[in-house]
C-alpha cells in the first residue's frame, strides 16, 4: 500500500486538535454532491398531497471520521447537534461535537455547503475534499425544511474499497440513494405540524410512513479525482516540519529543494493565510527557516507547494 504524510485541503477546521506530526497514510481527493428529488407525487403532505410552503434545505454538513456511528446511529437518541440540524437547520452544536471528536483523534475535518437554488429540488457540492486512510468514513446530513425534525443523511460511508490494486484502495466514482430520517425529538406528523416535543425522546428512525413513505428523496455522488502517486509518496516522505511545539519563534522545513520549492503558506486555525514565502529559483539549501515570532499562540497549518504542482501540509503548534 502506498503511504504518505497527510495532504490536507484548505480551509480545514483545526480548533482543538491535538498537536502532532502527521503519520504516513494514503489519501484521495473527492468531490461530493447531493441532488434532492423532493416532490409532491412521492412526498406530498398528509393533508393535501402537496409540498409545504417554501420547501428548502439547511446547509449540508459533512465530517470525515474514523469509527462507524460516531455522530449518529439508527435507533440511538440524537445528539444535540443532530437534533439542532433536524429541527431548525442549525449547525453550531454539530460543529462543536465534531471539534471534540477531532481533539480526541476520532475525526479530522468538518465542511459544509449551502443548497442552491432554494427549493425542493436543489444541489449542494463540496469539492476537492482530501480524505485520509486514517479517517475514511463520511457522514453528511441536512434538514428537510420545513419539518418537525426530519433530515436526510448518509452515515459512516467508507470511501475505502478494500482492493489496494485499484485506486490505491479507494472507491471509484459512485452514487447512493438518500432517505429521510426522524430525529425522534418532535412528535409532529406532517411538514408544518406545530412544535410538539417528544417526551421521552426516541431513537432515530427512517420515515416509512406518510408523507415520505420510505421513498428516496435525494442522491449523493462521490467523484474520485485523484489518489497519491509514487512521486507524491516520496515527496511527502521527505518533507519534515519542526520543532513542534515552537517556542523560539522559528520553524524549520526540510525537504523543500528536491522537487523545486515554489511557495510556502502559513494558515491560522480559522483558515486565514498569515504568511506567504515564494521562490522563483531552487533553494541552495534543503532546509527553509521561517520566522513566526510575534504570532499568537495556537495551532497553524503550513502548506508547501512545489513547482510540479504537488501540495502537502502539516500542523504545527506555536507557544
Amino acid at each position: 500500500m502506498k503511504t504518505s504524510l497527510r495532504i490536507i485541503s484548505l480551509p480545514i477546521l483545526l480548533i482543538g486538535l491535538i498537536t502532532q506530526i502527521c503519520t504516513a497514510q494514503s489519501t484521495a481527493n473527492y468531490n461530493i454532491a447531493v441532488t434532492t428529488i423532493w416532490n409532491a407525487d412521492d412526498h406530498g403532505s398528509i393533508l393535501d398531497n402537496t409540498l409545504p410552503n417554501d420547501p428548502h434545505w439547511s446547509p449540508l454538513a459533512l465530517v470525515t471520521h474514523k469509527n462507524p456511528n460516531e455522530f449518529l446511529q439508527l435507533g440511538a437518541i440524537s445528539s444535540q447537534g443532530v437534533q439542532d440540524i433536524a429541527e431548525f437547520g442549525g449547525t453550531t452544536s454539530f460543529k462543536s461535537e465534531v471539534n471534540t471528536a477531532i481533539a480526541l483523534d476520532k475525526a479530522d475535518q468538518y465542511l459544509q455547503s449551502g443548497f442552491g437554488p432554494r427549493g425542493a429540488i436543489s444541489t449542494a457540492s463540496i469539492n476537492n475534499i482530501t480524505v485520509s486512510e486514517d479517517y475514511p468514513l463520511v457522514t453528511l446530513l441536512s434538514m428537510i425544511a420545513p419539518s418537525p425534525d426530519w433530515f436526510i443523511a448518509v452515515n459512516s460511508e467508507s470511501l475505502r474499497s478494500g482492493n489496494n490494486n485499484e485506486n490505491d484502495g479507494w472507491k471509484s466514482t459512485y452514487s447512493l440513494d438518500m432517505f429521510a430520517y426522524d430525529a425522534g425529538t418532535d412528535d409532529g406528523a406532517d411538514y408544518e405540524s406545530a412544535n410538539s416535543v417528544s417526551v421521552p425522546k426516541v431513537g432515530i428512525f427512517m420515515i416509512n410512513s406518510a408523507p415520505i413513505n420510505g421513498k428516496k428523496i435525494a442522491t449523493v455522488t462521490f467523484t474520485l479525482n485523484s489518489t497519491l502517486s509514487d512521486v507524491e509518496t516520496e515527496l511527502n516522505a521527505n518533507f519534515s516540519l519542526y520543532p513542534s511545539p515552537v517556542n523560539n519563534g522559528k520553524i524549520f522545513v526540510s525537504g523543500v529543494n528536491e522537487y523545486l520549492f515554489k511557495s510556502l503558506e502559513v494558515y491560522s486555525v480559522l483558515g486565514q493565510r498569515v504568511k506567504t514565502i515564494s521562490a522563483y529559483s531552487p533553494y541552495q539549501t534543503n532546509t527553509l527557516e521561517i520566522d513566526v515570532s510575534g504570532y499568537e499562540t495556537g495551532l497553524y497549518l503550513v502548506k508547501l507547494t512545489y513547482q510540479n504542482g504537488l501540495t502537502t501540509s502539516q500542523k504545527i503548534l506555536i507557544q
